[in-house]
């Protein structure tokens, strides 16, 4: 918990530092200049930083008074998160010019490196590595607890599901870890951002209509959070969010 903790507050730090030294220089490029085709494929692929946020679901089972904690944390995160990537990208824009900043191979260490010189780069370099290896260990985390709560209601074998004598489902955790080094050793990132990206708008879009067909096949169970602003039996944010 104190090592995730340290490496979030550190990723937050560098891009409170990006939007910073980005403060200065607002109003010096134009921020709207471009394609809608290019605003399009943007917010497909920013999608992908945003997959991280269902984690605070599959902690549930770990996490005190769930029912309460988890949606405060859940859209907390997600006003926190929108909020610093907003910024961060009127910064950039700001520092660099869109055209300068779609092309640069490390977007954020070009910013830095143009705004205070080439040793800030290196600092967000390290930055960047501490935000991998949070973002692995959080995965590989929810992975296995999403393969605990599976197996632990028979749809996968039960010896994913076992746990140690400190509560850890171990097995789950090395298959997750497995999963991560193959990912690893095809050496295409490109191609594992692209998979992972079609199967999380699979899932979202999967989430969104069973959310509406239980409304209809099981209307009266219990449910500890609800989807509000519903037209009968369907919610209209479920709606607009499988439109989206």
């Amino acid at each position: 918990i104190w090592l995730t903790t340290a490496l979030v507050l550190l990723q937050i730090g560098g891009l409170v530092a990006v939007v910073a030294v980005g403060i200065p220089h607002i109003g010096s490029r134009p921020l709207t200049e471009g394609t809608p085709t290019g605003v399009l494929v943007g917010a497909a692929l920013v999608f992908f930083a945003f997959i991280g946020f269902d984690e605070v679901i599959t902690l549930s089972d770990e996490t005190r008074d769930p029912v309460r904690t988890v949606p405060r944390a859940l859209l907390l995160a997600l006003g926190i998160s929108t909020f610093l990537y907003m910024a961060v990208a009127v910064a950039g824009v700001s520092v660099l010019g869109a055209g300068a900043l779609a092309t640069a191979e490390q977007p954020l260490a070009a910013v830095m490196g143009t705004a205070l010189g080439d040793r800030s780069a290196g600092l967000v370099a390290v930055i960047a590595l501490a935000a991998t290896t949070n973002t692995t260990l959080l995965l590989i985390t929810a992975s296995s607890r999403l393969a605990f709560g599976m197996a632990e209601r028979g749809a996968l074998p039960p010896l994913i599901g076992r746990v140690s004598r400190r509560g850890v489902p171990w097995v789950g955790v090395a298959i997750a870890a497995a999963g991560a080094v193959g990912a690893l050793i095809l050496g295409n990132l490109a191609l594992v951002a692209s998979v992972t990206d079609f199967a999380v708008y699979l899932v979202f879009v999967v989430v969104n209509v069973v959310v509406i067909v239980l409304r209809f096949r099981q209307a009266r169970r219990y449910r500890p959070f609800r989807v509000p602003f519903a037209v009968g039996r369907v919610p209209v944010p479920t709606v607009a969010a499988l439109l989206v």
